[in-house]
């Protein structure tokens, strides 16, 4: 009698937690942005489109401004999010 075994559950890691992963493993300091007004910790050497997801938002319900500059979405992986920068994030809400 042939016994089967049981298939392993493979995790799938979202982009927030693959983002706390490297700032641990680099162990840097989070780095102080205005993000909508209010000033916010975020951790070093984050682009926009890790921002979102350490923010938990989708990049495809939101537009990014930075620094008085509309961010294009196919730039969000590509762009820096520095100490000092002033972010602005819109959401689309959809309702009726």
């Amino acid at each position: 009698m042939r016994r089967w075994k049981k298939p392993r559950v493979v995790q799938k890691y979202s982009a927030v937690t693959q983002v706390v992963e490297v700032m641990n493993e680099a162990n840097q300091e989070p780095v102080t942005i205005t993000l909508n007004g209010e000033q916010r910790g975020v951790p070093a050497g984050l682009t926009i489109r890790d921002l979102l997801a350490h923010l938990n938002l989708h990049e495809r319900l939101v537009v990014v401004e930075r620094n008085k500059e509309i961010v294009r979405r196919d730039e969000y992986g590509e762009v820096p999010v520095t100490a000092g920068d002033m972010i602005e994030l819109v959401h689309f809400v959809g309702g009726g």
